[in-house]
């Protein structure tokens, strides 16, 4: 029922932000370009007949496990409100390290309230997932006038992710199953503690999973990762590894 609308309108609209971005600059852009490592948890537990308890734990490495960029704890709940129609929320704790070369220094907290839309359809074997996510983020960065001082400021993000799976081998969910993916996510943030440019970051990912047993997988997948800091023209291009594993058992 969701087939082309929604999917539509985000990928023009995505399409728009990406060609802008590289004009949210005056000047020519600086890169930072890295290697990238990434470990993920996944849960999605049903705690009552339309209900799921939903959460990830993830630490991510630029570089070497010697250089951390950040590491977060998210859950929050899910409801099952119509046919491929899934709406809810949450809380995330994030901390972001100094990794590169236009990270603010020191670590940053961070807590994030989020609210979440997801439609998903099939298309013969291909199943496509649209999410859409709003966060309220709460950040303690260095002052602006004191460098060695911290200011909590308030920045809004939203986001939207189209992601597609492909039947590999073996039957869905069962042991032995494996199966392709592909995801594509744009970031982008405004409000008054903002700076002009509006995007904020794309991930692009491509690839395999496989069921360890009927409720638990591993993904395996190449990342590549784009972020603009500032105005735009200081920019981050990061390509890596990223290991996940999804465990969606029932607590019922």
């Amino acid at each position: 029922m969701f087939r082309s609308p929604p999917a539509r309108l985000a990928l023009i609209a995505g399409a728009a932000l990406l060609f802008a971005a590289p004009l949210a600059g005056q000047t020519s852009p600086e890169y930072d370009r890295y290697s990238l490592f990434w470990l993920a948890y996944f849960g999605d537990h049903a705690i009552a007949p339309r209900l799921a308890l939903v959460g990830d734990a993830q630490m991510r490495w630029v570089g070497s496990v010697d250089n951390p960029q950040l590491f977060m704890v998210r859950a929050g709940v899910l409801a099952d409100v119509g046919p491929g129609v899934r709406a809810g929320g949450g809380y995330a704790y994030v901390e972001s390290y100094d990794y590169g070369e236009f990270t603010p220094d020191g670590t940053v907290p961070e807590h994030r309230l989020w609210q979440q839309l997801n439609l998903s359809h099939r298309s013969n074997a291909v199943a496509f997932l649209h999410r859409f996510r709003l966060e309220e983020r709460w950040l303690d960065l260095p002052s602006a006038s004191d460098p060695d001082s911290r200011d909590w400021s308030f920045q809004w993000r939203g986001r939207y992710m189209l992601r597609t799976v492909v039947p590999l081998r073996g039957s869905p969910d069962q042991p032995g199953h494996w199966y392709a993916f592909g995801a594509e996510e744009l970031f982008v943030r405004w409000g008054a503690s903002q700076p002009t440019n509006l995007f904020d970051q794309n991930r692009l990912q491509l690839g395999v999973g496989t069921a360890l047993a009927r409720s638990l997988k591993l993904e395996a997948n190449w990342l590549n990762l784009l972020v603009l800091r500032g105005d735009g023209s200081r920019r981050e291009v990061g390509n890596g590894l990223v290991l996940s594993l999804i465990w969606n058992g029932s607590f019922r």
